[in-house]
């Protein structure tokens, strides 16, 4: 199988989601970032509940979708205002207590809404 890439923009045009898909499986991440998982850790770990089984082209589908529909929280990390990586959480509490000196978090969803507010 030859080398598929699928490109998702935020409709701010902060960020770009990439799909990869090769014949050694899907990577998905933020283009220019590090962060990225894989289909079949996706797959693994989905919750779709007890005893279901999902390849990892559908846990792909379904995390895209979870991600461009704003249901999943991403973090955009910034020192001195740079981007310096992009990725996603599900606990936006753990993500502050590893916030350093000079960094900045932010917490958004896909199309640029606020996905936390200090003191909830």
């Amino acid at each position: 199988m030859s080398e598929r890439v699928e490109r998702h923009h935020s409709p701010d045009g902060e960020l770009t989601l990439v799909v990869l898909r090769e014949a050694e499986g899907i990577s998905i991440g933020f283009d220019g970032f590090e962060w990225h998982t894989h289909g079949d850790l996706l797959a693994a770990d989905y919750p779709f509940g007890a005893g279901a089984e999902i390849t990892p082209e559908d846990a792909t589908r379904r995390f895209v979708q979870d991600v461009v529909s704003n249901r999943a929280i991403i973090v955009v990390r910034r020192v001195d205002g740079e981007i310096r990586d992009v990725w996603i959480t599900e606990d936006v509490e753990k993500e502050l207590r590893y916030q350093q000196p000079g960094e900045t978090m932010e917490f958004r969803h896909w199309d640029g809404s606020s996905a936390y507010e200090s003191g909830r």
